[in-house]
């Protein structure tokens, strides 16, 4: 048995929760009893060591034949040629030789999605050994086919020979990741991951160095760079043949312990076998109470993966580790870095040597993740290089950029560090991803759940191989980059969500996190499972309340405390700042699509007018094509009217969460008819897409408050507001930026400025799977008690949600009580419904025509109408869209510290108060001729940006508050219709309004509206900040202005009335 250490003093105290988190204790309060196990250091042999290196060589090393085409593609290609015309007589075009080169190049990535279909049963059958020992055998005959092809002049069987390659690293891949995990010690499984990952690393830069000129990068010496495989093949045959079989496979699928006990002498010392011995028979009794009786005996069917939560959710991180890292662009960079370096203006010789010190920082980083992996942590190092490989791109796409059109060699050099930190992240990232994916399953589903994990992960890989030079020859060098970076930082958000730190942790516990809570395995008090800190404070935070205050801790027995400490404590966990900027992402960032058309109006009406020739034989006349073109821009304006009408009743009929996947799903299918119109040569198409566009956004908005204002606690609520604000001027500014004519703002590229609202809405989609509808709704409409006490848990921080649930209860039964309903004519029959209307009105309104649509849509042409140049209107556009995101960004920390009424009057304000300097520094520029007074234009439009921006920032938050449970939906349904409506009224007369009595005069009205809200809002706008639902309507439903302060709320149930204090 291994040592157990008592806590010999009888009271609980943090000091005595430290020791049981740094070494094991024995804890007993109260009649609760929990023994730790304390593990000696596992002691492991040379030839765990040689067998890790060993299978690294069979598997990861063989990423060397992904890149050993890299430096010898001119040579390869010529002798293809060649081949070619020997065989068929015709010689390849240059398209046709890029196909050909894309297939030879893909064929290895071919293979190893077919090998990776074969991993499940030859782990099974064969076994993890003699699995490897197979897919080596493959490789060594691969290898071989590679160097023939060159003597027999037959680019078909080098296209074979790499196939066969793809077979066997497809295999080996998931057979190596498994055999390494089950080999391994727990405090030692980070760290040979990190070994396998150097092989890679190994691999890589072995290819690059044996392909230079001087060595075998020559059209007589290539063949011996294909042999290499089959030397790191062969040498682990046969050490992996003299080895033994994974402990857990014989132990746990061959029933065979005597096996098990050799193979664990053979890895490891034997004062360590028996402890392990027990720990694999602690699998095998969870293992055997995993629901359906699927135990390590039974079949480990795909459809159970995918359908039982405890494999589906490990199964949804692996998938996105796989694509995170592909779809980080490496498979690009392993096979086509030497491209990239000479499209960004390098020589050949150069990039050959640049592609060289990639390798070498691939087999150096991996080094240095070994080193940290066991104390920093795998989700920690996974992050960090996702985000370095990302912060990377950025920095590539700019120096490539400026590197091409500045012609500035300087900026072309620096591509390489680019790159170069692009390969330090990856191998960071890459240095655990299959040791992760190994321990995130148990071991009865372990080999199929890799089997899909190695299929998707080389499927990817395919895709990105096929698909980067056909991509990059359509989009240019720079914004071929853009794709991956989005994913980057797609994968990075789910992954800090979702991801659970599995360091130190033994597959028992891994399993455990992710089992639904109705299906733990039974547990006594008494309790000597080996626990990490993490999950001995859970199991003693369930039996013993604890509240944090300024004394320290200490114990509540009063359950009235508890609550009263919970709720002012409570605060919103991450999963709720994750749902509300992806909300912000599908909603407010589509505001996108209203100015994306404004730097793309010269060159999107060309092809409009040639595509209605194409069409129906007629030539547009310029004023016919200023109004199609005016109906193509009001397109998004006019769809959202009438989805904002349908918001109500999909909040109702499907539910928040159900109605924004609903929108979400729609928008990426408009965006796609966007996108394929310039390919189809349809304006009709890009109409109706953006028609349908307009129809997501209006319900999407509408929803999106409406859900943000149900999830956020009161004192949050208008920072999570003004979150969705800063989405819209992300939108704008991405929109403004992305339409340059250095990157997407030229007639050929335009289609891809359309990406970036489906990437969005994806983002979007894949956050709501994962979460759960708003706590009012659920109970509001499925008295479901269980279901939104879980919603509570899961977006807010509290020991308990009895309060917050009573609260909801409370507030639900007042508005039933007041016999209200969620009709048309109640919401304007009613007092308490008809005058928060009124005011959510004047809002939208003022909003509106205060011209914010108008310069959201037109600021170039304000700009050019004051007497700006072309390139400087452009360019202060872009200023506009910056503070329009970082205004937002700045209120979020305020709104709820100063209050809603202030950021609105304030706003107002300052809107108005520039608009009328714009009006008369025009009218002096355009009557004088003043350059100096032109300029001024643009802070004009600057402040006013700001002044909306302070004011939008409170718009989305004080909107839902005015209304109650049961006229929500409805009322915001029309508000957000009504906003929509106005927007399409600004738009279509602003252009007519200022060519006919010119631009100082155009914003008159604008100034004459904001005068009266200001002074409107002054006066009855109440603030809200702070107050719940209930306080708020007590305001409309009284006749006599008052302010009030109320205690919070009690349920009916304990008969407690509110109190109400005038001041």
């Amino acid at each position: 048995m291994s040592p157990l250490r008592t806590c010999p003093d009888a009271d609980v105290s943090f000091c005595h929760l430290t020791r049981v988190a740094f070494g094991g204790a024995s804890l007993e309060k109260e009649g609760l009893k929990v023994v730790v196990e304390t593990m000696p250091m596992l002691k492991v042999k040379l030839n765990l060591l040689i067998t890790v290196c060993a299978v690294g060589l069979g598997a990861q090393f063989q990423f060397y034949s992904n890149s050993v085409i890299n430096n010898v593609a001119v040579e390869l290609q010529h002798w293809i040629n060649e081949s070619y015309t020997a065989h068929y007589g015709v010689s390849l075009i240059d398209s046709e030789m890029t196909v050909l080169w894309s297939l030879t190049s893909a064929a290895l990535q071919i293979g190893a999605v077919v090998g990776a279909l074969m991993t499940r049963p030859i782990a099974e059958r064969l076994g993890r050994r003699g699995g490897l020992i197979t897919t080596g055998c493959l490789c060594s005959l691969g290898s071989v086919l590679t160097v023939v092809a060159k003597f027999a002049n037959s680019f078909e069987l080098f296209i074979v020979g790499r196939l066969l390659l793809g077979i066997s690293l497809g295999g080996s891949l998931g057979l190596a990741s498994m055999f390494v995990s089950e080999l391994a010690p727990v405090q030692y499984r980070g760290m040979c991951g990190s070994i396998l990952q150097i092989m890679l690393g190994i691999g890589s830069t072995l290819s690059l160095v044996a392909t230079l000129p001087e060595v075998f990068g020559s059209d007589q010496l290539w063949p011996v760079a294909m042999g290499v495989p089959l030397v790191t093949s062969l040498l682990q045959v046969m050490i992996v043949w003299y080895g033994e079989e994974s402990p857990r496979f014989l132990f746990l699928t061959r029933k065979d312990e005597l096996a098990a006990r050799k193979s664990l002498s053979y890895y490891r010392k034997q004062m360590s076998v028996e402890l392990q011995i027990r720990q694999i028979e602690k699998e095998v009794v969870v293992d055997s109470q995993l629901p359906n009786g699927q135990g390590s005996g039974q079949p480990s069917l795909l459809k159970q993966l995918l359908t039982q939560r405890q494999y589906s959710r490990p199964l949804l991180i692996s998938v996105l580790i796989a694509f995170g890292v592909q779809f980080s662009g490496i498979a690009a960079v392993l096979a086509f870095s030497k491209t990239m370096f000479v499209a960004a203006g390098l020589s050949a010789a150069t990039a050959k040597y640049a592609s060289v010190g990639l390798g070498l920082c691939s087999v150096l980083t991996p080094v240095i993740s070994t080193a940290l992996i066991e104390r920093v942590g795998r989700k920690v190092i996974l992050l960090s290089g996702l985000a370095v490989t990302a912060g990377s791109l950025v920095f590539l796409m700019v120096c490539v950029e400026v590197g091409l059109q500045l012609d500035s060699y300087p900026a072309r050099v620096a591509t390489v560090p680019c790159l170069f930190l692009f390969q330090v992240g990856f191998a960071l990232t890459s240095s655990i991803i299959w040791i992760v994916v190994s321990e995130l399953f148990p071991q009865s589903v372990r080999s199929v759940a890799v089997a899909v994990v190695s299929f998707l992960f080389f499927t990817f890989q395919m895709v990105v191989v096929l698909a980067y030079l056909p991509f990059k020859e359509a989009v240019g060098l720079s914004c071929s980059y853009l794709p991956f970076l989005i994913s980057e930082l797609l994968v990075m958000a789910l992954l800090y969500k979702l991801l659970p730190e599995t360091k130190g942790k033994s597959i028992e516990e891994i399993t455990a996190f992710f089992a639904p809570d109705d299906q733990h395995p039974p547990q006594s008090k008494i309790s000597s499972i080996s626990m990490t800190s993490a999950s001995i404070f859970m199991s003693l935070k369930n039996e013993c309340y604890k509240c944090i205050s300024k004394e320290g801790i200490h114990y509540c027995s009063d359950k009235a405390d508890r609550n009263k400490q919970a709720i002012n404590k409570s605060g919103p966990r991450i999963n709720l700042v994750l749902v509300v900027v992806a909300i912000g992402m599908g909603t407010q960032f589509q505001i996108y699509n209203a100015s994306v058309l404004n730097n793309l109006i010269d060159k999107m009406t060309p092809w409009f007018n040639e595509s209605y020739y194409d069409h129906y034989n007629l030539p547009l006349s310029k004023t016919q094509l200023i109004t199609l073109w005016s109906i193509t821009v009001s397109c998004v304006q006019i769809g959202a009217i009438f989805g904002s009408l349908l918001s109500k009743v999909l909040a109702e009929r499907l539910g928040r969460r159900l109605s924004l996947l609903t929108t979400g799903c729609l928008c990426i299918l408009s965006s796609t008819m966007m996108i394929s119109a310039k390919y189809a040569d349809s304006f009709e198409l890009f109409m109706a897409g953006r028609l349908l566009l307009g129809l997501c956004v209006g319900a999407s908005v509408s929803l999106g408050s409406l859900t943000v204002s149900e999830l956020a606690p009161v004192r949050y609520r208008g920072a999570c507001g003004s979150l969705l604000q800063m989405f819209m001027g992300l939108g704008n500014t991405l929109s403004l930026i992305i339409t340059l004519p250095e990157l997407c703002g030229n007639e050929q590229k335009w289609p891809i400025a359309f990406v970036a609202p489906l990437l969005a809405c994806l983002f979007e989609v894949f956050v709501l799977i994962t979460v759960k509808d708003t706590p009012q709704y659920l109970w509001y409409s499925k008295r479901d008690e269980q279901s939104t006490k879980e919603a509570l848990h899961f977006y807010r921080h509290m020991d308990s949600v009895d309060f917050q649930f009573e609260q909801i209860k409370g507030e639900i039964a007042d508005t039933e009580s007041r016999n209200s309903s969620s009709s048309f004519k109640a919401l304007f029959s009613k007092r308490q419904n008809l005058l928060p209307f009124l005011m959510a009105f004047a809002i939208v309104f003022s909003c509106q025509f205060t011209g914010f649509s108008t310069v959201m849509a037109f600021s170039k042409s304000i700009f050019l109408s004051a007497g700006l140049e072309h390139h400087v209107a452009v360019y202060a556009n872009i200023g506009l869209g910056i503070l329009n995101f970082l205004t937002p960004l700045c209120c979020s920390f305020f709104v709820d510290k100063s209050g809603r009424r202030i950021f609105i009057l304030s706003g107002l304000s300052l809107t108005t108060g520039s608009l009328c300097a714009l009006a008369i520094s025009a009218e002096i520029a355009l009557k004088f001729m003043i350059h100096e007074v032109k300029m001024v234009s643009i802070p004009c439009l600057f402040a006013f940006q700001i002044g909306y921006s302070v004011f939008g920032s409170v718009i989305w938050a004080i909107l839902p508050e005015l209304f109650r449970q049961d006229v929500r939906s409805m009322a915001m349904s029309i508000i957000v219709c009504c906003f929509f409506g106005m927007q399409v009224i600004v738009l279509s007369c602003y252009l007519h309004l200022q060519e006919a009595v010119g631009l100082p005069l155009s914003v008159t009205p604008f100034i004459i509206i904001g005068v009266i809200s200001i002074t409107f809002f002054y006066k009855y706008l109440p603030e809200t900040k702070g107050k719940s639902i209930m306080e708020i309507s007590e305001y409309f439903c009284t006749k006599k202005k008052q302010t009030t302060k109320q205690t919070a709320y009690q349920p009916a149930s304990t008969q407690s009335s509110l109190v109400t204090i005038k001041l």
